[in-house]
């Protein structure tokens, strides 16, 4: 519900400590450290960019080779752990320079193997229109006459024959086009072909077509075997040790992050400041870490000043914390201001609910949830949208069954489950677009009124009284002015001052009175928007009952089917419920659901009082990409 407090820290040390200050700060992963990155020849001894460089080729090579790993596994197993003997144990164990050097090779005969056996491939190829001919291009050579073969037209090949100086004999019984062309050497060649449309054909210098195919067959075999051997070398010798190389990579890239990281701190001759960002929280941990381990430091901790921009972490209880996904989507709140995320959890929880107001839908998404939370290894940000989504089911099964829509119709008549509805929305659909509507109007006003909250918090109180508060006055007076009775006269009069105070009051910011007055009734004109987003939560009624009456026509199909084509229509109804209710309107709804929930706090909510700038707290730590390393 709140931003955690950060405070800006500097960590004073020797020079001599000042790697391993970095390294105990690195696995303690509460700082954020700041600064310029700047030269720092300490620390040029590292060729990590290489290594990394090295390591990345190797298993891009031997992920070509590797099993497939399916997703399933992937998402139950998550990453592996490591101690850090084992990860000691690894990096003694594989020589990195000496494998990029041994696959790399395999790797180049492999690849000119591969293009030896194109080239053999295309001359084959260009081959095979000659290979009956019993003819090489050394056949061809003469001393006072030219020949070539070629390939003709049907309908120019009398015509050629009837040329005085060019003889012409068909060489392949089986395609009659196919000729040798006898010349006298004063006569080009080039000049022949081009005059009478002849398609010159290539012959293996010194052997028949048909033997020098022979021959290259023979030849791509064995490329074909060196590779097959250079393969089997490789998943013989180094695909066993893709693992290892996989817990390589996330070290030296974690190394290299620690050197990147090193760049931006300050040293002299004598001492070194790290300086960075800590949560509040973690203060007294952060002095018992320097202070205990390292005798000669010190920490210096203070507020962020005014200028400053610090790092934001959210900070939330569990039961909203899920619905950080749906702030972090839109935006990092601006440091000190307002978290949305608590305030917005119900209301998305409710509006995903009524978006698909079925209480079978509901069931299903709640159920494969805590599966998937239960089954599956999943990333922090994948475990928060999964719950989020748990949440939305949940209220989907109250939303559907206080509306009777149990997948769609199918529950229709049975006593339970009629005992659980309170409102039938296909007999009195009006009331489900008021409700909707009504929820609109509470969560605009809930924006308004956090927005003066955050006002009055931050010591803007004309912006909290003249602006937000005359509208919450507006917006309070119209239930009160239909509620009638003595109400009605508090309503009446609530309205009128809130329409006076947004005139003279509202522009308060123009430096003269005429100014004042007429961005007043700018801003009165501007107050339409706050109804305007009250029509747009129809939108959960448009989708609620959209939902239902597309689940009711599923039914009403696969009874169609039943009654209408016997037996078969029997087999055919498991499969139009299936496809029907799971993979075309569940789907479709829950994805509906999801956007334009989400569109409604963005647009309608949001936009009241919420501030983005912020950037994510990123803490100096180990990164865990492909193993988790239990330090």
């Amino acid at each position: 519900m709140a931003i955690t407090k950060i405070l800006k820290t500097s960590v004073i040390s020797t020079v001599s400590e000042h790697e391993a200050v970095l390294e105990a700060l690195q696995f303690w992963g509460k700082i954020e450290i700041s600064g310029h990155r700047q030269s720092n020849d300490d620390y040029s001894q590292f060729p990590l960019d290489d290594t990394i460089d090295d390591l990345n080729y190797i298993l891009a090579l031997l992920n070509n080779y590797a099993p497939k790993e399916s997703a399933y596994r992937k998402l139950k197993e998550g990453l592996k752990e490591l101690t850090l003997d084992e990860l000691t144990d690894i990096a003694d164990s594989v020589d990195i320079l000496e494998d990029y050097s041994s696959i790399r090779e395999l790797d180049g005969t492999i690849k000119e193997c591969k293009t030896a056996i194109a080239d053999r491939e295309r001359q084959i190829k260009s081959w095979e229109t000659v290979k009956n001919i019993e003819l090489s291009a050394a056949d061809l050579k003469f001393n006072n006459i030219g020949a070539f073969i070629g390939k003709i037209g049907d309908r120019t090949l009398e015509k050629i024959k009837r040329i005085p100086y060019l003889y012409t004999e068909i060489l392949d019984a089986a395609d009659k086009n196919i000729a040798v062309f006898l010349y006298p050497k004063e006569k080009e060649s080039e000049n022949i072909i081009a005059k009478e449309e002849i398609e010159p054909l290539l012959l293996p210098d010194n052997d028949i077509p048909s033997k020098a195919i022979t021959r290259l067959e023979k030849e791509i075999k064995d490329l074909e075997g060196k590779i097959g051997k250079a393969v089997a070398d490789i998943k013989k010798n180094f695909l066993k040790k893709r693992f290892k190389y996989m817990v390589l990579l996330d070290v030296y890239e974690n190394e290299n992050n620690f050197i990147d990281e090193a760049h931006k701190t300050d040293n002299t001759k004598y001492m070194s400041v790290i300086s960075g960002w800590i949560p509040a929280y973690a203060q007294k941990e952060l002095r018992e870490l320097i202070m205990d381990n390292f005798k000669n430091s010190y920490v210096h901790l203070s507020k962020p000043a005014k200028n400053d921009k610090p790092p934001v972490i959210l900070e939330n209880g569990n039961l909203s914390e899920p619905f950080e996904v749906v702030t972090n989507l839109y935006g990092i709140p601006a440091y000190s201001w307002l978290d949305p995320t608590a305030y917005l959890a119900p209301f998305f929880a409710l509006f995903f609910g009524l978006c698909l107001s079925d209480a079978g839908y509901g069931l299903i998404i709640t159920f494969a949830t805590l599966w998937f939370l239960k089954s599956f290894n999943l990333k922090e940000g994948s475990r928060k949208f999964i719950k989020m989504m748990m949440w939305g089911g949940i209220a989907a099964v109250i939303a559907g069954a206080l509306t009777g829509s149990w997948f769609g119709n199918a529950v229709a008549g049975v006593t339970f489950f009629d005992n659980l509805k309170v409102y039938d929305p296909l007999k009195k659909p009006e009331l489900f677009l008021y409700f909707s509507v009504l929820l609109g109007y509470i969560q605009v006003l809930f924006g308004l009124i956090l927005s003066a909250v955050r006002k009055f918090s931050s010591r803007d109180i004309k912006g909290a009284a003249y602006e937000d508060m005359p509208w919450i006055v507006i917006l309070i007076a119209i239930p009160l002015y239909f509620a009638g009775g003595g109400f009605q006269y508090l309503g009446k009069y609530l309205a009128f001052g809130g329409l006076a105070a947004v005139i003279f009051l509202s522009g308060h910011k123009s430096k003269s009175l005429p100014g004042k007055f007429f961005s007043g009734l700018y801003n009165l004109y501007g107050g339409t928007d706050y109804f305007k987003d009250m029509i747009s939560y129809s939108r959960l009624f448009a989708l609620g009952m959209g939902t239902g009456i597309l689940a009711m026509a599923i039914n009403e199909i696969t009874k169609f089917a039943v009654n209408s084509f016997g037996w078969i229509g029997y087999i055919a109804a498991p499969f139009i419920l299936i496809i029907g209710h799971l993979v075309i309107n569940l789907l479709m709804s829950s994805l509906s659901a999801y956007v334009h929930t989400s569109r409604l706090q963005y647009v309608e909510f949001f936009t009241k009082f919420f501030k983005g700038g912020g950037r994510s707290f990123n803490p100096f730590n180990w990164k865990k990409k492909r193993v988790d390393i239990k330090w």
